[in-house]
């Protein structure tokens, strides 16, 4: 799915070896100019997924993270160890030196109500740690919740660092 004049396509990781090969996909990118791509892993088996590309082909970095939804359905589904779990393995594909960024991390309003907020702002703000530790920058996700994602970046120091690096 792509947007007009976006960069962004989605496909599922899952459903493309149906579509095409990566190095298909790669290859009709380039065709059309497309010389750089960002995979983005939002879940662990995504995650996974883009580390693995990304070491495999020169033109593909990665960005891992915990989608801000995705943390409270773990927790829902495995309690407190499934999801220390989850981070520590997000921690561990996030220092591949093919991981550029930590993210799509942050807050999302639209999906998630308020019995699972507390774990999404939690998730938001240990990612922003681990890429503070990593020193690598963050992905923000911020859908109905623009506020609450200042606060946080407020809190954790990073409102400053983005403010700073935009104005340079």
């Amino acid at each position: 799915q792509a947007r007009d004049g976006a960069e962004k396509v989605n496909v599922d990781y899952e459903d493309l070896p149906a579509v095409l090969t990566v190095d298909a996909a790669l290859e009709a990118a380039a065709s059309v100019g497309v010389t750089r791509i960002v995979q983005v892993g939002c879940d662990l088996p995504s995650a996974r997924w883009s580390v693995e590309v990304a070491a495999a082909h020169e033109h593909v970095v990665a960005t891992v993270a915990l989608h801000p939804n995705e943390a409270p359905r773990i927790h829902a589904a495995g309690g407190e160890a499934a999801l220390e779990a989850a981070y520590a393995e997000i921690a561990e594909l996030a220092a591949h030196p093919r991981v550029r960024a930590v993210g799509e991390t942050g807050l999302d309003f639209f999906r998630t109500g308020e019995d699972g907020r507390a774990v999404q702002e939690e998730s938001f703000r240990r990612h922003i740690r681990l890429a503070k530790a990593l020193g690598k920058p963050v992905m923000i996700h911020d859908r109905d919740s623009h506020d609450d994602v200042i606060r946080v970046l407020e809190d954790e120091g990073l409102l400053k660092q983005i403010i700073k690096d935009e104005l340079q």
